[in-house]
């Protein structure tokens, strides 16, 4: 496409080669603003759709000399309404996005712009235009968006017909030298009346004697008639011409002359129309550099409806003057940390449009996890979480690293174990931030009271601290994870996490210690990781039953049922999910030492730190060892009898 593209040629009456009428196509201008509310409708709208998205684009006839017409595409073209406006006329627009580069590519271009000119063609031929004139500046958006870079593609066609074969006797001329002052300054005092109610891009114009008056695109053939009987009126045609050049209008008068052919050119053959522009001067408006041209459609063959669609034109060039896209990147205007977010939330959203579109992340990232533990199992599993989308995590550990940690515990580096080792939750805690600076991460440094480890009385305070601590993390955390290598470890947050309801359902006291092969404790960290996605995504949450023998078939999740626990053996690469009602004795939430904790606090831990008899005492495990003990004895004795 050239710089000017003509309308038609041909031969006039005498013979003589007429001017061509030439019109100057438009040049995309994209807001940076659009980019990212277009982000935002492709997250959380479009996804993985390729549906057509209307868009509302705009030009003026307003600009200086020199400057192309540009037909603008503002940072709230996806929203906005064709409300009027004074100086901006609408052009209606389609959005068509492909999800990777390769289908924007092959993607036939010849038929992207057929499908958009069938359009216009239907809304020509309907009379809709006549009703909705800015499908006439109708044009196409055909996008790719590279969501984790921020580079956008994109390829705008503006259609037009290459029909009628218009042509005019003469050049356009200047309204300098067609109209007078008087006639000028009516004309552009109608056409800024905030009290007219026409489309600012296409419209009507009569004249009687010096007066001029702006009338709906739609009114013509009624004033067109009607003067014609009357030798001091005339009725013109108006475009808000986006052009600047000095005798070629712009880019949206082709499809008008196409609506006057179809419409109209059996009632009239000769049609004068006004390039309106409008420059201000020293605060003063001007529209004396505005054209009028006169085109003949005497011309044409008899039949001007034809019987299919005439071809069209209008894919733009890029900046080198070539046919093909474009390319935007706003990775160098972005915060490197919103980028690693959007893409992170990228990562996230695709996995919920291929897999669970009733997904809710939302839920996930709003969970606040207490990771207990910041060895193997700590940093694999704070990976994990952060892989889907938790934000808010706080490692608990008194440890520091050490030489043989690096290798297993991945969050830690060499650099962790000198000079005798930082703090497993504080290092875990930063290098979560260096990962992903949009953590919400802390490392407490804190050890965990355990059952029949006495506690003297130069310990006292500080245990009481630590307990006080830990109750406080526990309360301010969603969910709860014991990833500690011993079972006492993990006693006191059991118990506190069932008396302030962070327990799930029907589930015992773990009994497993510690991880030994290097390779469980990734399948362990994803496999609990995996877990808490599907409580926080079953309606039942932590509450969610697990499937019994007698119970049959219970409520599934987005992501399935949520077993009791997993057991696996990973010579035989084999995964169980066995399933348990809760035990009446359990020493971490039965009934009685919740009784016993709500009701004493500190005093009764104290007295299970101090002494694990007293644990079994309370938990009835006791009374239990003596009813096996008893059991065994009659069962001896009833033997000895039968012989």
């Amino acid at each position: 496409m050239s710089a000017r593209e003509g309308v038609a040629a041909g031969m006039d009456h005498s013979g003589r080669e007429p001017t061509i009428l030439q019109s100057v196509p438009f040049s995309s201008a994209v807001d940076a603003g659009f980019w990212h509310h277009f982000t935002q409708l492709k997250l959380d709208v479009l996804q993985l759709s390729e549906q057509a998205v209307p868009v509302m684009g705009s030009y003026t006839n307003t600009d200086t000399p020199g400057l192309p017409p540009r037909l603008y595409v503002e940072y709230d073209a996806l929203e906005r309404r064709k409300t009027a406006s004074r100086w901006s006329c609408h052009a209606t627009g389609t959005l068509i996005n492909t999800n990777t580069i390769e289908e924007f590519r092959n993607r036939s271009k010849q038929d992207l712009l057929k499908g958009s000119a069938t359009t216009l063609w239907e809304a020509i031929t309907s009379g809709q235009a006549l009703q909705d004139p800015s499908v006439l500046a109708s044009f196409l958006m055909f996008t790719f968006a590279d969501l984790k870079k921020y580079h956008f593609y994109y390829w705008f066609a503006f259609p037009a017909f290459t029909y009628p074969k218009a042509m005019h006797k003469k050049p356009p001329q200047s309204f300098t030298d067609a109209l007078t002052q008087k006639e000028i300054e009516s004309l552009l005092a109608s056409y800024t009346s905030q009290e007219v109610d026409f489309n600012q891009g296409f419209f009507s114009i009569t004249k009687s004697d010096e007066e001029f008056t702006v009338h709906p695109l739609r009114d013509y053939p009624k004033l067109r008639t009607a003067a014609d009987s009357k030798s001091n009126q005339e009725v013109y045609l108006g475009i808000s011409d986006p052009s600047t050049l000095p005798s070629n209008p712009g880019w949206t008068l082709r499809n008008l002359l196409t609506l006057v052919a179809i419409r109209w050119s059996k009632q009239w053959q000769s049609y004068k129309v006004v390039c309106l522009r409008v420059r201000t001067r020293n605060g003063v408006q001007d529209a004396s550099h505005s054209l009028v041209v006169e085109v003949d459609l005497s011309e044409e063959p008899e039949s001007l409806i034809p019987s299919e669609m005439p071809p069209c034109l209008g894919w733009e060039k890029n900046e080198r003057g070539k046919m093909g896209p474009r390319m935007v990147n706003l990775s160098a205007n972005m915060d490197p940390t919103r980028l690693a977010e959007s893409a992170v939330d990228l990562n996230l959203k695709l996995m919920r449009w291929r897999v669970a579109p009733q997904l809710n992340l939302g839920v996930v990232q709003q969970t606040h996890c207490l990771l207990l533990g910041a060895g193997t199992l700590g940093c694999a599993v704070a990976r994990c979480l952060m892989g889907w989308g938790v934000r808010h995590i706080t490692l608990v550990d008194s440890a520091k690293v050490s030489y043989s940690n690096p290798v297993r515990q991945n969050l830690f580096t060499f650099s962790d174990c000198q000079s005798g080792g930082r703090h497993k939750a504080v290092a875990a805690a930063e290098a979560l931030l260096q990962i992903f600076p949009k953590m919400n991460s802390k490392g407490v440094v804190l050890s965990i009271p355990m059952p029949g480890h006495t506690v003297g009385e130069s310990l006292l305070n500080q245990v009481k601290e630590d307990v006080s601590t830990l109750e406080q993390l526990i309360d301010e955390h969603d969910a709860i994870f014991l990833l500690m290598d011993s079972r006492e470890s993990r006693w006191l947050p059991t118990v506190i996490g069932a008396a302030k309801q962070k327990s799930t359902h029907d589930r015992t006291l773990d009994q497993q210690c510690t991880v030994t092969r290097p390779g469980v404790s990734y399948l362990a960290a994803g496999h609990v990781t995996e877990l808490l996605a599907a409580i926080l995504q079953h309606p039942d949450k932590g509450l969610a039953e697990a499937s019994v023998k007698e119970q049959g078939n219970v409520k599934e999740g987005v992501l399935g049922p949520v077993p009791h626990s997993l057991r696996g053996f990973l010579g035989r690469h084999q995964l169980l999910t066995p399933a348990s009602t809760s035990f009446d004795q359990c020493s971490g939430c039965c009934r009685e030492v919740l009784k016993a904790y709500m009701e004493e606090g500190f005093e009764f831990l104290l007295k299970v730190f101090n002494s694990t008899a007293y644990l079994e005492e309370v938990s009835g495990l006791s009374r239990l060892h003596h009813c096996v003990d008893d059991s065994q004895v009659w069962e001896l004795s009833d033997e000895e009898d039968m012989e």
